[in-house]
């Protein structure tokens, strides 16, 4: 059994911008982390995540093994 305390979305968020990591944020509506963000998003995240993928292997093709 995983003994790790759950990190809330939150203290992710804070420890990543502390570190300097680039913060997107896709939702539907305005989060509590988006004045940390570096982007974010207004839409539906299903749509955007497809769409994205979509792009990223127009520009580099498939992962490999993927069919």
């Amino acid at each position: 059994m995983d003994k790790r305390l759950p990190i809330s979305r939150r203290n992710l968020l804070l420890g990543a911008a502390a570190l300097g990591v680039p913060i997107a944020i896709v939702n539907q509506g305005p989060t509590g982390g988006d004045a940390d963000a570096l982007l974010t998003v207004d839409a539906p995240l299903g749509a955007t995540l497809t769409g994205l993928t979509a792009l990223l292997e127009a520009r580099s093709g498939p992962e490999p093994g993927a069919q």
